[in-house]
């Protein structure tokens, strides 16, 4: 039995994807193909974990990324009066 089109398609359809085959065929071989339907329950829970994992802490760089910007950006009233001056 070829199972690596269905294993393709439980991993698209974990991930909202289509699955490329019908649901009716997808769901007709987990039922008939034991190493499939563990495949499955194993991706099943692979996806959940991953989804519910803590994003990891990020720094706020929010000060460095501003001080980074110019003081005024061309084509800005701003700049213009700094022209002019």
């Amino acid at each position: 039995m070829q199972c690596t089109p269905y294993r393709e398609a439980v991993s698209a359809r974990l991930d909202g994807e289509s699955p490329g085959l019908p649901a009716g065929e997808l769901d007709a071989h987990l039922g008939a193909c034991p190493g499939c339907a563990a495949w499955a329950r194993q991706a099943e829970l692979v996806t959940r974990r991953a989804r519910l994992a803590p994003a990891p802490a990020v720094p706020d760089l929010t000060a460095t990324v501003l001080a980074a910007l110019p003081r005024e950006l061309p084509g800005t009233a701003a700049a213009a009066r700094a022209r002019l001056a």
